[in-house]
């Protein structure tokens, strides 16, 4: 009876061991898989694809935000385009809208600039209420500095683009004017000790003379640095922080041979730029700084996803990753930590002009150049996981060089997850080394002792004492030692 018991016990164990290898095999395989797309509606916007400035969806990826060239705005049910509510963006009477751009997509900020030299700041705002337990989600454009518009400092030059980020202290609009002179307005809001009216406090500086034709400008999110790129891929990084003063810090070719830069953004947190070009080729570059504390733009990461040229980056709005198309309607969904080629779909049949994610990342929607709108599911839950970013020296952004590092978590939505295993196996190994190192003379001179030197006595109590902690999990013996120790 005890034999059986015996065996029934050590075979249920066998058991319960590989049912618990096959249960980690099923949770741990799919987060290597690539991500996938389910088409989730397809109807007609209001305007062409080619008529959009911005796109965007709100938080749960329920409600989107279509802003025409023309100034018109739409909030619309991003799963059948039933629309909720229209307008018309606040601008100068009597002038066009000239260029629009989005800022940190945190922030769901984005800026219209008008033909007199002026820009309007505006942010998509979203009220959730629970009538009846169940969540509503209203809509609404604000005006964080006013819906007066903001003069650019332009002196009457006409404006070709921009580029704009916002924070809680300040705002920081880069505009370049038809002869491309670069000028940039920084604007402080300032409210009242009461809190009923806010001073807007406006500056304006200068680049010197940029001697090539701007094709692309970026501020990136901290408001610290902008880039400034001309079609060929020549790029100049400037740090605007003396506001009165932006100093030129690296100049450099970000774009290979005859090819031209077609696309460029910043990843979440600000502090790397994805630049694609006209071969369907996009690559990372961040600032690095050297010994002399001295910073310079460093080319990272590479993908070649695409064989024809890049239109559109789109970065989600925590992780470390994008979306982008190219000339032919294919998306691609990529993550430049784990350095990974998520999915390639064409999901549109056509040219992709304006592109939104959802911010958990779980949403896709595209307009193509007829105005047809394409929402996806997004399913994408692990991307940074690869066999590289677990094993291999990555380069993660603020550091020097490619390292083994492992940190999974921050306060900062910003924060770059690191989950190199290799620093947690080597110093496994190594901790196992050194205690070896005391443990295995120990346990020899102990056993010779007890086997030849001890007193009958003592062994008897001795060694049926180690065998029972032999019987113990070593892991629950060193949390004992730990907690007397």
């Amino acid at each position: 009876m005890f034999a059986a018991t015996m065996a029934v016990g050590g075979i249920g164990v066998i058991i319960a061991i590989v049912m618990i290898f096959f249960y980690l095999f099923y949770v741990v395989v799919p987060m290597f898989a690539g991500a996938r797309m389910e088409a989730a509606g397809t109807y007609q916007l209001p305007y062409k694809g080619s008529d959009i400035a911005r796109l965007t969806l709100d938080e749960y990826a329920e409600i989107g935000l279509a802003i025409s060239t023309a100034g018109d705005y739409t909030f619309f049910r991003a799963t059948d385009g039933t629309a909720i509510t229209q307008g018309t963006i606040a601008h100068p009477e009597g002038h066009e809208l000239i260029a629009s751009v989005g800022g940190d997509p945190q922030t769901h900020t984005f800026y219209a600039a008008y033909a007199d030299g002026t820009a309007v700041v505006i942010r998509a705002d979203y009220a959730i209420t629970y009538p009846n337990d169940k969540r509503a989600i209203t809509p609404s454009l604000a005006y964080p500095l006013g819906a007066e518009p903001i003069d650019l400092g332009l002196e009457g030059a006409p404006l070709r683009r921009i580029s704009a980020q916002t924070n809680a202290e300040e705002t920081t609009i880069v505009a370049v004017t038809e002869s491309n002179d670069v000028v940039l307005t920084y604007v402080i809001a300032e409210e009242s000790l009461l809190g009923d009216e806010v001073e807007i406090e406006v500056t304006h500086a200068r680049l010197a003379a940029v001697n090539f034709p701007i094709e692309t400008v970026l501020v990136d999110a901290g408001q610290r640095e902008l880039y400034v790129a001309s079609p060929d891929g020549l790029l100049e990084f400037f740090d605007i922080q003396d506001k009165s003063a932006p100093i030129l810090v690296d100049r450099l070719d970000v774009v290979d041979g005859d090819h031209r830069l077609t696309a460029m953004e910043s990843l979440a947190g600000g502090i790397s730029v994805l630049i694609g070009d006209s071969s369907g080729h996009i690559a990372q570059w961040f600032p690095v700084r050297d010994e002399g504390n001295n910073y310079s733009l460093q080319h990272v990461r590479d993908f070649n996803a695409f064989e024809s040229p890049v239109n559109r980056i789109e970065p989600e709005y925590f992780r470390k990753g994008f979306a982008a198309t190219d000339s032919d309607g294919n998306v691609g969904l990529f993550h430049t930590t784990a350095e990974r080629v998520l999915l390639v779909d064409n999901i549109a049949g056509g040219i992709i002009r304006a592109l939104a994610i959802g911010p958990r990342a779980n949403a896709l929607l595209a307009v193509d150049d007829k105005g047809a709108a394409h929402y996806n599911v997004v399913h994408n839950e692990h991307p940074e996981i690869s066999w590289r970013s677990l094993w291999g020296k990555v380069w993660y952004e603020s550091r020097a060089e490619p390292e083994y590092i492992w940190q999974s978590s921050s306060a900062s939505s910003d924060f770059e997850p690191k989950f190199s295993l290799t620093p947690l196996t080597f110093g496994t190994i190594k901790a196992a080394f050194y205690a070896m190192l005391f443990a295995i003379p120990l346990a020899i001179f102990g056993a010779v002792y007890t086997a030849y030197f001890m007193t009958p006595r003592m062994r008897n109590f001795v060694k049926p004492s180690i065998e029972v902690m032999a019987a113990l999990p070593t892991v629950i013996l060193g949390f004992l030692a730990g907690l007397w120790l």
